[in-house]
């Protein structure tokens, strides 16, 4: 009886040294402070888009697919299906072509072509 006690001490222990450390890596990957956002605001719309600001740069682009005709073009870029003049990051989509999309950034400073692999 005296042995079952301590393997149960032991096991609690154990367990409990695992589960810190599964929440120090969980704290390291999502870590907020206070002047990350509002508390008060959502952070999924009702349409389901996650409204956290991500800061955007080039390589975080991925244009994953076109869907062209002469009368309407979308494009896929990180998951989103996207249209023409619509926004992503600090771009929006100038033109929707049937292998490259064209961004311009809101400060109208830089332009980026994003083009699809080829397999």
């Amino acid at each position: 009886m005296w042995v079952d006690k301590r393997i149960a001490v032991i096991i609690l222990i154990v367990s409990c040294f695992s589960v810190k450390g599964l929440c120090n890596e969980l704290d390291n990957k999502y870590l907020f402070t206070d002047k990350d956002r509002d508390p008060f605001s959502p952070l999924i719309s009702r349409g389901g888009k996650i409204l956290i600001p991500q800061d955007e740069t080039v390589s975080n682009f991925v244009l994953k697919g076109i869907i062209y005709s002469q009368d309407r073009a979308l494009a896929i870029i990180n998951d989103e299906i996207l249209k023409e003049k619509d926004n992503i990051g600090d771009y929006s989509i100038l033109k929707i072509e049937e292998k490259r999309v064209i961004l311009k950034s809101k400060d109208e400073d830089e332009e980026i072509i994003l083009k699809l692999e080829e397999e």
